[in-house]
This record gives structure tokens, sequence and C-alpha cells, in this order.
């Protein structure tokens, strides 16, 4: 175990890893997880609620057929969650064979069969090194930073008022009606109880009332807000929704307006689901793009970590080693009150912090001027990032 973690971590230039002989060893325990390889979160490449319902002449051919077909429509979703809407017609095409090597396990649920159907609920667990290679060969540029859960609060406004838990708020009911995300963004709609209405009303939630938004958001575990304000008109034309949203906290995004017009067949409701399906895809669409990895672009960031603890640096190491597009982390100094480490990462330096703030780092960046640096300390980089401080955030002691 000793030899692994060893190989993980790098000491550069580190002169307490001769002074203090034996008691480095035991810090060095704790510097798991941090490689030379990208870490990730497996439940990004894992798609559950395949729903396979197959009939053939056996239910032995009837389960074949329903795993085959479930894979790969379990594929078809985790490109699309990976890649922008602008590259869907050059997602790679994967022949049976294919998928089998991409495949690294097949869980199967609520299973029923008879002498000829098969019926099961799967959830498909892919490679993710297969997967990352099978979109950079094919050219395709892909994200998969996930984000903290976005918390969405429909407002309707209709006939000069503003509904939100009203049983007349039809885009409320829309966003009800909508299937669960299969995104990097996960969206959470509040269920309007009791503890809701106290938060927030209709008013309160257009104003943006940071009392009421950071409570509400804070009971679902919300890392940002948005605020969905529909407007409905009706013109002899037929009828028309506008939507425009305001964001609160988490990562900065310019407002989604868009109209929608709807057909000579369809409802006002269905109306209503269009224009949330199409908000919800918009939303995922616009992270991806900002959370693109460019692996051609490889940059070295040098980063001094103030730490209140040892245990505070093990969180922080354990987050590190979940971000996808640091590649290595070389440690440079050790002290009780504080780590001096230089990331690899690929991305620009905005991305890289979007993505740190997701798992509750703050990197705060000055010149390297505003900054003393140790003696001693250069990076092998020459393509290097200024100095930054990063903390910690626990929401705990918020």
């Amino acid at each position: 175990m000793f030899f692994t973690i060893f190989s993980k971590i790098r000491f550069i230039n580190n002169p307490l890893f001769m002074i203090l002989g034996r008691p480095v060893f035991v810090l060095m325990m704790f510097f798991t997880g941090v490689a030379d390889a990208s870490g990730y979160n497996p439940e990004v490449f894992s798609i559950s609620g395949i729903k396979v319902d197959e009939t053939s002449e056996t239910a032995a051919k009837a389960r074949d057929v329903a795993f085959a077909k479930g894979q790969k429509l379990a594929l078809s979703i985790l490109l699309r969650r990976l890649t922008r809407d602008e590259d869907v017609n050059s997602l790679p095409i994967v022949d049976d064979e294919q998928l089998e090597f991409l495949v690294q396990a097949l869980e199967v649920a609520e299973e029923r069969l008879s002498d000829i159907r098969y019926i099961a609920n799967l959830t498909v667990r892919f490679k993710p090194l297969e997967i990352r290679r099978l979109l950079r060969e094919s050219g395709v540029p892909y994200a998969e930073s996930t984000s903290k859960p976005i918390l969405v609060i429909p407002l309707l406004r209709k006939h000069g008022s503003l509904l939100l838990w009203d049983e007349g708020n039809f885009w409320r009911n829309a966003w009800l009606d909508l299937p669960l995300s299969n995104g990097l963004v996960p969206q959470i709609l509040p269920i309007g109880d009791l503890s809701d209405i106290t938060d927030i009303d209709a008013s309160k939630a257009a104003d943006g009332d940071p009392t009421g938004i950071s409570s509400i958001a804070n009971r679902y575990g919300a890392g940002q807000v948005l605020i969905a304000f529909a407007t409905v008109s009706e013109t002899v034309a037929g009828k028309n929704i506008n939507i425009s949203t305001t964001q609160i906290g988490g990562y900065t995004e310019k407002p989604i307006i868009f109209n929608l017009d709807a057909t000579n067949s369809e409802s006002l409701q269905d109306l209503f689901v269009n224009a949330a399906l199409k908000l919800s895809a918009m939303i995922e669409n616009n992270w991806t793009t900002k959370n693109i990895i460019e692996f051609d672009r490889p940059k070295s960031t040098l980063i001094n970590v103030p730490l209140n603890s040892l245990e505070e640096w093990v969180v922080i190491e354990n987050r590190l080693s979940k971000i996808a597009s640091i590649f290595r982390v070389e440690i440079r100094s050790f002290s009780i009150k504080s780590v001096f480490i230089e990331i690899y990462h690929y991305g620009d330096k905005s991305q890289m912090a979007n993505t740190l703030l997701q798992e509750d780092l703050v990197i705060e960046t000055f010149s390297q001027a505003d900054q003393n640096i140790e003696p001693g300390i250069n990076s092998k980089n020459t393509n290097l990032s200024v100095i930054s401080t990063l903390r910690f955030r626990d929401r705990d002691k918020e």
C-alpha cells in the first residue's frame, strides 16, 4: 500500500521530507487519490432507469435482445450527457462488439419474465477511460464535471399576477411532469410543502429575496437557484410563451431568454412542457459548453492551501482527486498550517475555478507580485498560471 501511495504524490524540493523523517511517512498515508491519471465521478458514467420490454421465441432470447437494446440506449444517453448539442451529428456510431467492450457492468432490477417475454429496469456502467478514448478519437469535445444541483423555481405571470405555489401555475406543473435529468446538471424542483411556502412566495422569488432564497436552497442542498419566469400571450396567430431566467448563486451564467409558439393542435399544457424541456436542455448545454475539457492545452497553477487541521487537507485532497480535468498534483511544501501544491490541469483558470467550486473549493487568484513565493520553488511547466490561494468552504459551519 505504501509504495502505491508514494508513486501517486510527488514531493518537490521539500526540506520537510529530510527533516521530519518518519513523521512524513505518517502524513503520506493520507495522500491517496491524487494521481497522474484524471479523477472522475463514477456516477457520470452510469446510466440508470433504462426500462426494457422485449418478446422473442424464448425468455432467454428476449433477455439478450433487451440487454443489447438497453445498453445501446444507455450509451446514446451517456454520449449526449457529455457533449454539446452542436456536436450531436458527430457522435461516434458503435457496433455491438465495440459496445460490449465499453460496458463495465450491468445491473438488473424489477426483473419479470414469461415464456417469451422479458421486462426489467437496467443500470449500465461504462468504462470511463474507454468512453474518453472513443470521444477523443472521434474528435468530439466533451465535459464530465458535474454541477452542484440547481433549484428551479417556476414563476408564472398571469393576468398581472405572479403564481408560484398556486394550483393554477401550469408552468410549475410542466416541470413536475419532466423525466429525471440524465445530464451533468442535477435539476431540482421544490415540492411546495409548508417549509417551502414559509421560506418564499412568488413576490420574494421574483425579487430574489436573499434570506428566503438561501433558506430554501440550503434545505435542498442546491448550489444555485434559477428563477424561471413564464409569460403566456394569446393573439390571432395563436398561443405564445416567453421564458426568461434569473440565476442566483453558483457559477456565473447569462440569463436565458426565448419564445415558444404553440402549433395548431398543441394544448397550452403541452406548450408549457415543451418550454420546460427546452429550458432544461439549455441549462445542460450551457454547462457542458463551459466545461469542455481541452486536452491539447494542459496548464499548471501554483496554489497555496491554508489549513486549519490535517483532517481538512485530507478532505481537500479527496475532493481534488474527483476532478477529471486535474491530471496531476505535486506537493512542493507541507506544514501544519499550509500545503503548497502545483496542480496540472486541462482547461483555463476560470474552468478550473468553476469545477473546484462544485467541490466547495474556492480559488482566489493573485498576481505574483502580491504573493510571496517560497524560495527554491519553480515550476517545470512553462505554461504556468499565477499563484492562487485555495480555501475549503465548510458548509456545515456556515
